[in-house]
């Protein structure tokens, strides 16, 4: 089987934004203007483009012709194609693209910076185990415990498919130094965690990632895309 977490800069030049906007959709480049800020515009373009490239050298499909559809809840997926799974994240200027033949996944990344309101925010978006992991961290540690949570959480729920729209306080994941990245327990609605794998990363200074995927998989290949 095959499993990647591609991650990438967005913030470029318009140049090489120029050069992937010819891989993008109508309908993305259309998107791509509403934008008012040229920074926002390029690291979309970028974004889209470098996607699109990552994923047509796994399924050995020209970019230009991909065409995505979207789930209810806004997880995409490419038309006509059933074996591949793909999800794809942002945050500040680092974009990561997950994808396997595995199974549904999900893929978040995060910044991980000063959060002053950490705590209340696990007390209320927290399961009641996770809240408590946070609260009772050093205040160093604090930031890094919050944003590993988040990411976790976070995967598992674009894995899904159903995103925020589900109860945060229904399923528990694992955080912490030595701990292995993993689902405690899931339920609203019951599932099994052991058919679930959740892997950790960092892929770069400062940011920490996470994917889920409803299968039993094996190490994942992290991968730097330089466009």
């Amino acid at each position: 089987d095959h499993r990647d977490l591609h991650s990438f800069p967005t913030r470029r030049s318009s140049d090489l934004a120029g050069r992937y906007q010819p891989l993008l959709s109508a309908d993305e480049v259309e998107r791509a203007g509403r934008y008012k800020f040229d920074h926002l515009r390029e690291a979309y373009i970028l974004g889209r483009g470098v996607t699109r490239s990552i994923l047509a050298r796994r399924m050995d499909a020209d970019p230009r012709a991909m065409r995505f559809e979207y789930s209810s809840y806004g997880k995409p997926s490419v038309v006509g194609v059933e074996e591949w799974h793909f999800n794809v994240s942002h945050s500040g200027s680092l974009l990561v693209c997950a994808l396997t033949d595995a199974g549904p996944i999900g893929v978040d990344v995060e910044r991980v910076r000063p959060m002053p309101d950490a705590a209340a925010i696990a007390e209320r978006f927290f399961s009641t185990t996770e809240a408590q992991r946070v609260l009772a961290a050093p205040p160093e540690s604090v930031a890094a415990l919050f944003f590993e949570t988040w990411t976790r959480k976070e995967a598992f729920l674009k894995a899904t498919g159903t995103g925020l729209s589900r109860d945060l306080h229904g399923f528990t994941v694992s955080s912490g130094p030595g701990e292995i990245p993993k689902l405690e327990r899931i339920e609203e609605p019951d599932d099994d965690p052991a058919l679930w794998t959740l892997r950790a990363f960092v892929p770069a200074e400062s940011y920490v990632s996470a994917l889920a995927v409803r299968a039993p998989i094996g190490e994942v290949t992290l991968r730097r895309f330089d466009p």
